[in-house]
């Protein structure tokens, strides 16, 4: 909307004020002066009106009278809904000059006086009539219809505007019907068409030298390159075909980093270049060239995947590109891979590496913007011949896809309210607060063991079980088969005795998934987060295994905590940063602490500078999504502008998950911004996971951290509150220490919390990365 459409709006509006003025000032003293600017004012309404009139039909018809002036760039269905409101808005327009005329006719006027009040009113009943004349003819031309044809108009200007392409004739076709239908809507539907038939351009990956009539088998131990690229498909492209579409998102950048990770590779594994994006004549892209030099010996059967990641220059995750390679001797007769769409064997976020522990179910849970949907993968060989195929499509013998009885903006709403509720249970009742964050007065001493009555445990597990049921009914409940699955999974037992190991893998959305109860009477048992070990990887983007154990020595280990000034009433936080810091040397038995960063400077310097030998980062701090920009900041606002959740390192200091992108681009190309040595994470402070009720899509904490190279990071879902977050973090990294699995650690701390003290906020820690991540002190 352009400054003449906004002129015409102000236009109605003012004189529209100014007849509500000249209307009370002839009620209160009715006189000639009064009665004539009043008809100057119904006048001027009428003339404004017109004007709004004119520039709506020149804005739709700029043909109209010989003016030329630029279209909206709107969809029939954005035309029809404004000529609607323009109908709407004339007609109220019209009531009100209906009524400013009646008064004035009930006053004793002189014939001039009411040839000037008729005439005026008149004249807005002709224009208003005129400008609603002309909407509803918009609104008729952008009605929906089926369309049968284009008509051959359109298909001269599609096959001069596409000529490039080399479509054939029943692409363009479908993609003219597809303009026609949505107009500037659906460019991403016609992107697709455009890049799903031959002719389109797509990602290439031509690789040399390989073995002898292949395109993806890998000579051992060669000095390899690899040519990446976009445009016309190339006959010795790696890419294979289902992999090779192009995302609509690639045009909206000009420039491209692709970073290429191969894990089978001596040297870097993780090499990053760039591409130029051009759309004319057909889109294409500049060259970028990697060196690589692939292993057989770093990888299980000899095969592997080249990874390719897109990203925009912000360090958002524009497409990946995964093309399967086999790795042969020099002089052996090679095989071509056949591309695969199933999941992928070497990729961390789908399966887990050889020798891992083994996983009872993995659970894929995706979604849209829209639909959540889930698929099952019980890789216990006896849960699997529970589920009986439950888990697959009769038909086709596919895996079958559920979909969730609510939507994603459903599920988010009631996140949100049940987060707030939550925290109001706990403001609300003094002694809760008390032994969750000391005495609110300070007037007494804080307890040192967040130990709570039964009363108290009830009335938290309701409330969490009230989300618990809400998640469980609405992702398990659409169908008889997921119903009876998942029936299958709560009434099963490992023949060891074992808690059930359950893997997520998560696409676009986020759920605090041992939040989840049967539905009847919340209690310890029913929650999955006390009876299950559950591990989330919400980075299907991050190709590779996740490493299992790190073998902690000297370190070094970040401490990133809240700073507090004087007169700040984060007083409590500062001083139980500085204790558990303590705590992680002469408790704990850590080495090689590094200062403490309690500034957004510090911590950024330390993360970069300590790149290639950080073992393990844990911060103790606020964390919030609902920051604003401070006046004077550097950081990038939250919320509408797209920062995303933030660590709090003193009143007006943070750092969004933005700078942490943001890391990306710091380094000089082909260098990667990534930890070498794969550090442990444990982000202690309030809503740092995924389940962020504000969290801004798969832009999260733990999933850029993992995409740095992190093995496993430890995050909040909901706010917690100071004096149980240092409890509760010191006995979980007193659980990790014994060398068992995180994931294990944090289910046995949940677990002691909720038996010993009656406290079940350990729910609202979750544990995302691999199965075998685990923690050993040297």
């Amino acid at each position: 909307m352009t400054v003449d459409i906004i002129g015409s709006v102000a236009a109605v509006l003012a004189v529209c004020g100014l007849g509500i003025g000249a209307l009370r000032w002839h009620v209160r003293r009715p006189s000639r002066w009064s009665t004539g600017g009043l008809a100057a004012s119904v006048a001027a309404a009428g003339v404004a009106v017109g004007v709004f009139a004119i520039v709506v039909l020149l804005r739709y018809d700029p043909d109209l009278l010989g003016i030329e002036l630029p279209r909206w760039p709107s969809s029939p269905q954005v035309q029809l809904h404004f000529s609607l409101w323009t109908v709407a808005i004339l007609a109220l327009i019209d009531i009100v000059t209906g009524l400013i005329l009646a008064i004035a006719l009930r006053r004793r006027l002189s014939r001039t006086e009411k040839v000037f009040t008729v005439a005026g009113s008149i004249g807005v009943f002709a224009l208003t009539a005129l400008a609603s004349g002309g909407a509803t003819l918009v609104a008729l031309r952008s009605a929906p219809r089926e369309l049968t044809k284009p008509p051959e108009v359109g298909w001269a200007q599609a096959s001069g505007e596409v000529a490039n392409l080399e479509l054939p004739l029943d692409t363009v076709q479908e993609i003219v019907a597809a303009s026609a239908r949505e107009g500037e809507e659906d460019l991403a539907q016609t992107a697709e068409i455009v890049s799903s038939h031959e002719g389109a351009s797509i990602y290439n990956a031509v690789i040399s030298p390989v073995a002898p009539s292949t395109q993806n088998v890998l000579l051992d131990k060669q000095d390899t390159q690899v040519d990446f690229f976009i445009g016309q498909a190339s006959p010795v492209s790696a890419v294979p075909q289902e992999n090779a579409k192009v995302s609509p998102e690639v045009t909206l950048n000009k420039d491209l980093d692709v970073t290429l990770t191969c894990s089978f590779c001596l040297g870097s594994r993780l090499q990053r270049g760039t591409i130029s994006i051009q759309s004319n004549p057909v889109l294409h892209s500049s060259h970028t060239n990697f060196n690589i030099k692939p292993d057989k010996t770093l990888t299980s059967d000899d095969t592997g995947h080249l990874i390719f990641q897109v990203t925009s220059k912000s360090g958002i995750l524009v497409d990946s590109v995964v093309v399967p390679v086999a790795i042969q001797s020099p002089g052996v007769t090679g095989q071509s891979i056949v591309a695969t769409t199933t999941p992928f064997t070497a990729l961390g976020t789908y399966a887990s590496p050889p020798n891992s522990r083994p996983v009872d179910l993995t659970i894929y849970c995706s979604s849209d913007g829209q639909v959540v949907q889930l698929r099952l993968d019980p890789t216990n060989e006896q849960l699997k011949t529970l589920f009986g195929g439950r888990e697959r499509d009769s038909g086709t013998n596919q895996e079958r896809v559920f979909t969730a009885r609510f939507t994603w903006a459903d599920l988010s709403g009631r996140l949100r309210e049940d987060q707030t509720q939550l925290g109001a249970i706990i403001d609300q009742d003094p002694v809760l607060q008390r032994a969750l964050t000391g005495d609110p007065t300070g007037a007494t001493v804080i307890p040192q063991i967040t130990k709570l009555s039964t009363d108290q445990e009830r009335i938290l597990m309701d409330q969490v079980g009230n989300t618990g049921k809400y998640l469980y009914a609405g992702l398990f409940g659409a169908t008889k088969e997921l119903q009876e699955a998942i029936g299958i999974v709560e009434k099963f037992k490992r023949s060891d005795g074992k808690p059930l190991l359950i893997r997520i893998v998560t696409e676009s959305i986020s759920l605090p998934w041992q939040f989840l109860h049967p539905l009847g009477p919340a209690n310890a048992d029913g929650f999955w987060g006390f009876k299950y070990e559950l591990v989330v990887d919400p980075a299907p983007d991050k190709k590779g295994y996740y490493p299992a154990d790190l073998h902690y020595g000297n370190g070094p280990l970040i401490f990133g905590k809240y700073h507090a000034g004087v007169g700040d009433l984060n007083q409590l936080v500062d001083s139980k940063g500085q204790t558990e810091y303590a705590n992680l040397s002469s408790t704990l038995g850590f080495k090689g602490l590094l200062p403490v960063a309690d500034s957004r400077k510090l911590f950024l310097d330390e993360l970069t500078n300590h790149r290639p030998d950080l073992q393990m980062l844990v911060v103790f701090t606020h964390a919030r999504n609902d920051v604003t920009q401070q006046p004077g900041a550097t950081d990038v606002a939250l919320g509408q502008s797209g920062g995303g959740p933030a660590l709090a390192f003193g009143p007006t200091e943070f750092v969004t998950v933005n700078t942490l992108e943001n890391l990306q681009t710091s380094v000089a190309l082909p260098a990667v911004f990534e930890f070498a040595q794969h550090p442990l994470v444990v982000l202690n402070g309030c809503t740092t996971g995924s389940a962020s009720f504000f969290a801004i899509g798969n832009r999260t904490f733990p999933r850029t951290f993992l995409s740095f190279g992190a093995r496993g990071v430890v995050a909040t879902e909901a706010p917690v509150w100071a004096l149980f977050a240092d409890d509760f973090g010191t006995s979980l990294l007193r659980s990790m220490v014994t060398k068992i699995p995180v994931s294990s650690a944090l289910l046995e701390t949940r677990k002691r919390y909720v038996h010993d003290s009656n406290n079940p906020l350990g729910l609202l820690y979750t544990y995302y990365g691999g199965v075998d991540s685990s923690l050993v002190l040297q």
